[in-house]
């Protein structure tokens, strides 16, 4: 798939079942595994790198140093556009749209943006956590026009 969907919060709360691998043990000494990654279920998302340009697109100041940038595996966004593209129950929650809810859920603030091309934004929109769903579904289906957005609170 040619398009990156991150999520940028505050930071990661405490989810149950979200198990962080950022290390490994062999012989009995820790070591780094890089990237961080959160696993919940059957969805993996990786710690990224601060993507400067992208807070260009936000208020000043939206964004403070602290907040956690993560990224949807490769792997984990292919499953979410088959399941998208198979025929969904109208009122049926993913996994990833469950771990996305409880990312943002208690926070005043979040950004999730999809990067088609893992560069083009077509639209920006302030609003709420259903309207970032709907538009993800949206551009992934494949009898609708694919856009990248960021949709910010």
């Amino acid at each position: 798939m040619d398009a990156l969907l991150q999520i940028i919060v505050p930071n990661v709360t405490q989810i149950e079942g979200l198990r962080r691998r950022d290390t490994y043990e062999l012989d009995g000494i820790l070591y780094p595994i890089e990237p961080r990654i959160l696993q919940w279920q059957d969805i993996c998302l990786v710690f990224d790198q601060k993507t400067l340009y992208l807070e260009k697109l936000l208020p000043e100041g939206y964004i403070s140093e602290n907040w956690d940038w993560l990224y949807v595996s490769d792997e984990s966004l292919s499953k979410y556009s088959d399941w998208v593209n198979d025929e969904i129950i109208e009122n049926a929650e993913s996994s990833l749209e469950i771990l996305l809810r409880k990312l943002v859920e208690n926070t005043d603030k979040w950004v999730v943006i999809y990067l088609l091309h893992y560069d083009q934004i077509d639209w920006i929109h302030k609003g709420d956590f259903n309207k970032c769903i709907a538009s993800l579904r949206n551009t992934l289906h494949r009898d609708k026009k694919n856009e990248g957005f960021l949709v910010y609170k």
